[in-house]
């Protein structure tokens, strides 16, 4: 296995693997500060990467490797900011909360449009027609 093909899928395991809920961090901040709205939003960024978890990942060259990896690991960079908010910290305001829950509602677009025609080429390869049909002739021989 190339190392970016593991690359990729350790960065694809962190989001896939996510507890979406956890970002609230509600106990922590409160239900003011906390970061509930961004939960939706997160899940479904989380489903959209779910889709690029298969075997045949190992199909794709690097520069498309690179891409999901990209997408993955700056939308964990996100999240990672959004785990180190501190209302202590003068810099993280009101502001600073609504720009991050901002970043999660709006990363789905940008994600979307750079990994879906990697899934799509992913899922066709999962349901190819001819491999299918292989496969039943040598079921119906091998009866």
């Amino acid at each position: 296995m190339s190392e970016q093909l593991d690359l990729t899928q350790t960065s694809l395991e962190g989001i896939v693997n996510y507890d979406a809920d956890s970002i609230a961090i509600e106990e922590e901040l409160g239900t003011t500060l906390s970061f509930s709205a961004a939960i939706q939003p997160t899940q479904k960024i989380i489903r959209l990467f779910k889709q690029l978890s298969q075997p045949q990942l190992e199909e794709l060259p690097t520069i498309e490797l690179q891409t999901i990896r990209a997408q993955a690991d700056n939308f964990f960079k996100v999240l990672q900011s959004i785990a180190d908010f501190s209302p202590e910290k003068p810099e993280h305001n009101t502001k600073r909360r609504k720009q991050l829950i901002s970043q999660v509602e709006d990363y789905y677009q940008r994600a979307f449009t750079k990994i879906f025609p990697l899934i799509s080429y992913l899922n066709s390869r999962a349901t190819d027609l001819t491999d299918l049909e292989n496969n039943a002739r040598a079921t119906i021989q091998s009866v």
